[in-house]
């Protein structure tokens, strides 16, 4: 990390929404995948959690929907069934990209998801480049998502990051994709009240998706939230937007001090939830 990009982080004030609570992810099917999340190991809730409440856009064409949960039993990820959905390339599209996921055996949970025929593994586990002590794999899901399950080894300053309890953790990173990073880090600064940190770094897995060298570096921000999460924004030439109605990643839900739904600047989702917070991760 650099010294300005620390500095960055380091004379923020504190941000005044998070943790990032949940995803909503859509498939055309429940009974179709929610079989292969239970293989790799997610739990499914029977208690409504205080987040999910869609927008009409998808509310209106939802036909059922399903909570899940890591080790912890807490949980973070919904999904929506809407029948209606269509299938996009998810490179060619910005909005809502992927969702990083922590694991303390990320080895041994990569090793699980490459016996489940609903996931595919794209790469890993391998150190970031952004430091050698995190350990990701690039897995996409049932509904057509894309994980980064992680492993943070240690504390990494000057990042608030969890240190992860279970194989299969929660989620604390969403990450995005963006025509304008300084628009979108806009977004989140106005909406945290906290300055962002922007870099460059190199990204496989976009690198590979969108047919760019494996040493090309993309623009690249990041808004720390409470509760040792976080949003990450990545600039990629992408067509447009990413339709409302189409599978994969809707929405990310954020603890605020309000409800809302706002949409960003790339027209991706947010549920602002007010609700009492979680216990500490």
């Amino acid at each position: 990390m650099s010294g300005q990009a620390t500095d960055q982080l380091q004379n923020q004030s504190g941000p005044q929404i998070g943790p990032v609570l949940g995803a909503s992810v859509v498939a055309r099917s429940l009974d179709a995948v929610l079989p292969f999340y239970l293989e790799a190991g997610f739990q499914r809730c029977s208690a409504t959690p205080p987040w999910g409440r869609l927008p009409p856009v998808l509310d209106q064409p939802c036909t059922g929907r399903a909570w899940l949960a890591g080790g912890s039993g807490r949980p973070w990820l919904q999904l929506v069934e809407i029948p209606s959905a269509i299938a996009v390339d998810r490179y060619r599209h910005t909005g809502w990209f992927s969702l990083e996921v922590g694991s303390n055996e990320v080895e041994t949970l990569a090793s699980v998801l490459a016996g489940c025929m609903g996931f595919e593994i794209l790469a890993g586990p391998a150190p970031l480049e952004v430091s050698d002590d995190i350990v990701a794999t690039q897995v996409i899901g049932p509904s057509g998502e894309l994980y980064y399950f992680t492993q943070v080894k240690r504390p990494l300053p000057p990042f608030s990051l969890p240190q992860p309890r279970h194989r299969l953790d929660e989620l604390f990173i969403a990450v995005s994709t963006a025509l304008d990073l300084d628009s979108a880090l806009a977004f989140w600064q106005s909406l945290s009240g906290s300055r962002g940190l922007s870099l460059e770094t190199r990204i496989g897995v976009l690198n590979r998706g969108l047919g760019l060298d494996s040493a090309h570096r993309l623009p690249v921000g990041i808004a720390q939230l409470a509760g040792s999460t976080l949003i990450e924004i990545d600039q990629v030439p992408a067509i447009a937007p990413r339709p409302a109605l189409s599978q994969g990643i809707a929405m990310i839900s954020v603890a605020a001090d309000k409800d809302a739904h706002f949409q960003g600047s790339d027209q991706e989702w947010l549920e602002l939830v007010a609700a009492p917070s979680p216990q500490p991760r």
